[in-house]
């Protein structure tokens, strides 16, 4: 198996855990879910401004994909 073989599988592995992860986390009724979607996307945000201050290192894609969660989040919360 090739590296980009390895690398494909891994990844779908990681995304099966983290949609594991996040169902598990998004559970109760559809107002409490919306709750913490909303916490997570408030969280984020802590994360990318420290990320902007250089308080906390990240590479241009890792804060774009943070910046695009959040964008995400607040879409599907109908938040700011």
């Amino acid at each position: 198996m090739g590296r980009s073989a390895i690398v494909s599988v891994v990844s779908e592995e990681l995304r099966a855990v983290a949609a594991e992860a996040l169902s598990a986390a998004f559970s109760g009724p559809p107002a409490q879910r919306l709750a913490d979607a909303a916490a997570v996307a408030d969280h984020l945000e802590r994360v990318l401004v420290a990320v902007e201050s250089g308080e906390v290192s990240a590479t241009a894609a890792e804060a774009l994909r943070i910046e695009g969660a959040i964008l995400a989040l607040r879409a599907i919360t109908g938040s700011r």
